[in-house]
């Protein structure tokens, strides 16, 4: 070969291992080359954990081998050119999971718990047959029996409505509608006090004549059992049920009351005031531009305070801050859940699940939102869908995921006419049907 050929090839010789030593070092970093644009990406992943584990997962209908091991409890599928992809999750004789997931460079799309449902449906155990209503109370299920009245693990209480359990969980404010009398029951101790007879006779011993207006709500006191919050129909009190000490906290006229972290929260048509019950003074006043419509609280470290007007306007009212943001209008209707997730209906029939962490919001179509009775949280992205026909399971993406128009996996799981439906901290689905029937389910607790 001559000295000319030679230096061609020695070139040639470099040149190929500056391309391959470029690509091997850009393919080790996570590149790929995207041949619908002929350009070079750097790739994402896709994490996917799934019940039961044995299911098969697709990827734009090309099977994925599972790599489920000791340390990693689901499947990672790499080295995907950033974009949508469709996923499906197969078992036999379990209803497919399918979604659209989108994949970004250097990020892995998480989706915990995709949880497949049973063709034949899950197991449900009938409880009782004789339910006019039930509540749950520490996980233990409190039954309104058409025959015995309130029932406690086998302990009869007094009155036939459930309210609320104390702070210590040792004691149940409950309700006696033929009488219009609130009760305070111990359950440890198997004992009962009136509310309103002992509150009307220290209220009279300490202040005359100054408010004679019946009680129309109880509610527990955040600082201790042996204490209770009176709203009577003039002003609010404080009643000490072990020294039988009356407080009064609060003398204007309002609407309702209910808790914030350490805060009573009462509003009237266009005021929220916000009490310290330690010192009965008004730390905070927000004015608001309509008449309030529901107020609730989430269940999370910032106690954060979802308010609805009666104009269709939805804020937010985070623990540390008096101030209301609005994050959507046209609301109809609003559901709370657990942790930062809540749930709310538009008047265009919209559904919107928004996170109070991310401050961010998904929105789909849902069907039949008129008939809807009630949706709760099961798990971090799950939730039952309550209709007077039959109840849903809906499982949606997690908010980490980039997703402007997400698609929801709702599948039936009970075909009945179901009055309500309630989940304990330990799994266990409760639902209570038309014909005073209470049944109940392990499956949640099984799965997860």
């Amino acid at each position: 070969m001559s000295k000319g050929g030679r230096r061609v090839l020695f070139y040639s010789l470099v040149l190929v291992f500056i391309i391959v030593g470029t690509i091997t070092i850009f393919y080790s970093r996570g590149f790929r080359i995207d041949f619908d644009t002929l350009t070079l990406k750097k790739t994402g992943a896709i994490f996917i954990r799934t019940e039961p584990k044995e299911s098969i997962l697709f990827v734009d209908d090309k099977e994925i081998k599972r790599n489920d091991g000791f340390l990693l409890s689901g499947t990672l599928v790499k080295n995907l050119v950033p974009q949508t992809y469709k996923i499906r999750v197969s078992k036999e004789g379990y209803i497919d999971w399918i979604n659209v997931l989108p994949v970004n460079p250097g990020v892995v799309t998480e989706v915990k718990d995709i949880l497949l449902l049973p063709e034949a449906g899950i197991s449900f155990e009938n409880t009782s047959t004789s339910t006019k209503d039930f509540w749950l109370f520490s996980d233990v299920v409190i039954l309104a029996d058409t025959q015995a009245g309130l029932i406690y693990n086998g302990y009869i209480l007094s009155g036939d409505i459930f309210i609320k359990e104390t702070i210590d969980h040792d004691k149940v404010i409950t309700y006696n509608a033929r009488r219009d009398t609130y009760l305070m029951n111990d359950v440890n101790n198997k004992s009962t006090i009136n509310i309103n007879l002992l509150f009307n006779t220290e209220r009279a011993n300490k202040f005359g004549s100054l408010d004679k207006g019946g009680v129309i709500n109880v509610l527990p006191s955040p600082r201790n059992s042996g204490e209770v919050v009176v709203l009577s129909q003039r002003a609010i009190y404080i009643l000490n049920i072990d020294t039988k000490e009356v407080k009064l906290i609060y003398d204007e006229l309002y609407e309702d009351a209910l808790f914030r972290s350490g805060d009573l929260i009462v509003y009237s048509k266009n005021k929220i005031n916000f009490v310290n019950i330690d010192t009965a003074e008004i730390k905070k006043v927000i004015t608001v531009s309509q008449a309030i419509k529901d107020i609730k609280i989430f269940n999370n470290s910032k106690n954060d305070a979802i308010i609805l007007l009666k104009n269709g306007s939805l804020n937010v009212l985070q623990r540390e801050q008096y101030e209301l943001k609005e994050i959507d209008k046209e609301v109809k209707s609003l559901y709370t859940t657990e942790n930062n997730l809540f749930i709310y209906l538009k008047e265009s029939g919209l559904t919107t699940i928004y996170n109070t962490e991310k401050e961010r919001a998904l929105t789909t179509q849902l069907p039949r939102v008129d008939l809807i009775k009630d949706i709760k949280q099961v798990l971090d992205n799950h939730f039952l869908v309550l209709y007077p026909d039959s109840l849903f399971l809906m499982h949606v993406a997690d908010f980490n995921i980039g997703l402007e128009n997400p698609q929801l996996s709702l599948n039936k799981m009970v075909t009945d006419e179901i009055e309500k439906i309630a989940l304990d901290g330990r799994g266990v689905l409760y639902y209570l049907n038309s014909d005073e029937e209470l049944y109940s389910s392990l499956y949640f607790r099984e799965v997860f």
